[in-house]
Parts: C-alpha cells; sequence; structure tokens
C-alpha cells in the first residue's frame, strides 16, 4: 500500500492527512498559533503511531509550500526535510492556496467558483481562483497572485465563494471588506483539513507519476520578501543589536 503524509503549516493549523492510493484514512488538525515548532514533531509521531504506521511506511509526502506565515512554513519545510532525509520518498509541494481550495471543496457541488484569499500584511493580499469538479477535485483558474487589496477587490465577482484566512491575526481589516451579497467563510472557525486535502491530491498525482521534487529543490513560495529584508534595507546594523 502506497500511503502518503500531507502536512500544512502555513497558518495556525497544523493540518494533518493520510491517504492510500487517493482513498483518505485520516486527518488531525491542530491550532497552535506560534507553537508548529513545539508540535510538529511529537504530533506527526501520535498521528502515525495511533493509524498503526511507521515513518517508513510512508512513500510519498505533501507539503503546503506557501504563500503563508513566514515561520510556519520554514518549520513545515525543514520538519519535511529531515523526514525524508536519506530515504526515498516522494515530496510533492502543494500551494498553501489550493490546500485550503481543497480543503473546501467536496463540501461544495461542480462548478463552484472558489476564490482563496490569505491576509498578505501591508495592505496586500493573497490569492488564487478555483473551480470545483464533481470528484471534489479542482481546476485552476489563475496563479497564485500577490496584489494590493484595491486591486484584488476589483476582481471579486457576487458569485464567488471566498474562504479568508487572516492567518491568525483576531481582526482582519483588510478581508472584512469583502461585500455582503458574497458568499465568505474564515478558515479558523471550519471544520476543515488542509493536511488530508493535500495528502488526496499528491496520493493522486503519485499514481500518475506527475512532477514530484527531492529535499534539496523543496523551498518555499513566499511570494512578498520577509518584513525583516525592509528594515535591513534601512539599516543593515538594525538586525545585529
Amino acid at each position: 500500500m502506497s500511503l502518503t503524509l500531507g502536512i500544512d503549516t502555513s497558518s495556525i493549523e497544523l493540518g494533518l492527512g493520510l491517504a492510500a492510493n487517493a482513498t483518505p484514512m485520516a486527518a488531525l488538525s491542530r491550532y497552535s498559533k506560534n507553537s508548529h515548532a513545539e508540535q510538529i514533531a511529537q504530533s506527526i509521531q501520535f498521528f502515525l503511531t495511533s493509524h498503526a504506521c511507521l515513518p517508513s511506511d510512508i512513500s510519498s509526502v505533501a507539503i503546503a509550500c506557501g504563500p503563508g506565515s513566514f515561520t510556519g512554513l520554514r518549520i513545515g519545510i525543514s520538519f519535511v526535510k529531515g523526514f525524508c532525509l536519506n530515504r526515498e520518498v516522494k515530496i510533492f509541494r502543494i500551494s498553501s492556496l489550493e490546500s485550503l481550495a481543497l480543503a473546501a471543496a467536496p463540501f461544495f457541488s461542480a462548478n463552484t467558483s472558489i476564490m482563496v484569499a490569505f491576509d498578505g500584511r501591508n495592505n496586500q493580499v493573497f490569492w488564487a481562483r478555483f473551480t470545483t469538479l464533481p470528484n471534489g477535485a479542482l481546476i485552476r483558474n489563475t496563479p497564485d497572485i500577490r496584489e494590493e487589496s484595491s486591486v484584488w477587490h476589483a476582481q471579486l465577482h457576487p458569485k464567488d465563494t471566498i474562504f479568508l484566512d487572516t492567518l491568525g491575526v483576531k481582526k482582519s481589516t483588510l478581508l472584512d471588506t469583502v461585500p455582503t451579497e458574497i458568499a465568505r467563510y474564515y478558515a479558523h472557525v471550519l471544520p476543515l483539513n488542509r493536511g488530508l486535502g493535500i495528502a488526496i491530491a499528491a496520493s493522486c498525482a503519485s499514481m500518475d507519476n506527475q512532477s514530484w521534487c527531492t529535499t534539496s529543490d523543496l523551498v518555499a513560495q513566499y511570494l512578498s520578501e520577509p518584513y525583516a529584508k525592509p528594515l535591513q534595507a534601512l539599516n543593515p546594523q538594525l538586525l545585529n543589536l
């Protein structure tokens, strides 16, 4: 049996999923703002042990690679690099925006237009649009995009179903400005599991022998620079204090 482990640490949710031959097996979600580093190893050990799996049983890993929380992405990707080191494990890089869309898609009928948007801070939005298929899969309609909020707002359509992630911020004035006639859902209050969604997607890709990467090729897709870089450009000594 070919087992795929899905891991998403791009937001406050630590999402884990397990799929076998494109069939969902198990899921685990832990909401742990600013504590992924302390919880990821023990959570995955518990998750695998509770389903009678060993690390050696995992033949492929799906990891949400961004955009999202800068620290969360580094933690998840670093764990995967260590977990797969010196083992024949296929690694599938999944967009964090697509990860949320995959988790939401099974709850909607076919041909639903799903837009996923993350609050990128500094008046920026990370977003992408997808269309659902009858089997719960997705068609991607746009690449992952980072735009000024005003540009993003101009592209909203009343028929969109929008999933919003504030990436741990309690109050996101940017995303709260979505027009009331558009259906919107907040990721942190919904019973979704991003880890399972990307595990299933990667399991399908593995069966079709689609593209995968090794540990040396695994990098985060931030879409924007870490906030420290502009500060360091203004004062190179700032980060050395």
